[in-house]
């Protein structure tokens, strides 16, 4: 007899009744598959929908859509901190819709990133920048954060472990 554990998936991302593709016949609303990097929202005459075989729910659609009609999409998490958002690990780029509703939602007014990702991040806070100077809004500043100091202990005990072994005697022979 064999055993099943039951799964229960998370449900499906979906496009409710709120959205205007699906209320108004002539309209042209295509935020939300103007800004899907993969293409996963198809839109037509009083329909939408999410292909979830393609969607890996990156959350671009949710900080574009005008009636909040996307469903069942969590949003990455980020961290903020005085008024900073804090990037101090390598994750999935922000888009300028998403940083804009942290700009108003939360106050957030800057960007502290560790060094090795500030080339990641710049081109994402630049064009932020230049959306909130025609909004007349207060630009974000950059603060450079050092990066996490490497234990260089445990990186010299793995070295020194490998300098101390000895060659395998695969041939038999007597080694000194």
């Amino acid at each position: 007899m064999r055993h099943f554990i039951a799964v229960e998936l998370p449900p499906e991302p979906t496009i409710n009744d709120k959205c205007v593709r699906k209320r108004l016949k002539n309209s042209v609303c295509d935020s939300c598959s103007q800004t899907c990097p993969v293409g996963a929202i198809s839109l037509g005459v009083m329909r939408a929908s999410i292909d979830n075989q393609i969607c890996y729910q990156c959350g671009n659609c949710l900080f574009v859509c005008p009636v909040d009609a996307i469903e069942n999409i969590t949003p990455h998490e980020h961290t903020y901190h005085n008024h900073h958002l804090i990037i101090n690990h390598d994750e999935p780029l922000a888009s300028v819709e998403e940083l804009l509703v942290w700009h108003k939602q939360y106050a957030i007014n800057g960007m502290e990133i560790i060094e090795p990702l500030i080339d990641k991040w710049l081109p994402v806070l630049a064009a932020l920048n230049l959306k909130l100077q025609t909004l007349q809004e207060p630009v974000w500043q950059l603060i450079i954060a050092p990066s996490p100091e490497v234990d260089n202990g445990r990186r010299l005990m793995f070295f020194r472990q490998k300098l101390d072994e000895k060659p395998l005697n695969k041939g038999g022979a007597v080694l000194d």
